[in-house]
């Protein structure tokens, strides 16, 4: 279960989490997490993901494509963008909280 971080935002930075739940040669199948803030107010912050998953529009698990780049990372296709592994430190992000 490696965890994936998906950075987007216009504005604002927003991370969202993914848990791996299955991989093949092509493809992820994840889940979205949800966000625990560690530190920061409403509008900056730091955050991490939870243990639990997120309750939003995808209801459960979906399959996303995967690439190697140049320097060899894998890139996972989120729905905003593409998201990497995650490196275990907390994040920054802005927003209304």
């Amino acid at each position: 279960g490696d965890i994936i971080e998906n950075v987007w935002g216009c504005g604002q930075t927003n991370y969202y989490f993914y848990k791996v739940l299955n991989v093949t040669k092509k493809f992820l199948t994840m889940r979205r997490l949800e966000n625990k803030q560690v530190s920061g107010d409403h509008m900056v912050f730091t955050v991490v993901p939870s243990e639990e998953f997120a309750e939003d529009h995808t209801e459960g698990a979906k399959k996303h494509g995967i690439k190697r780049t140049s320097y060899g990372e894998i890139q996972v296709n989120c729905q905003y963008g593409s998201g990497v592994k995650w490196d275990g430190k907390p994040k920054n992000a802005t927003g209304y909280n």
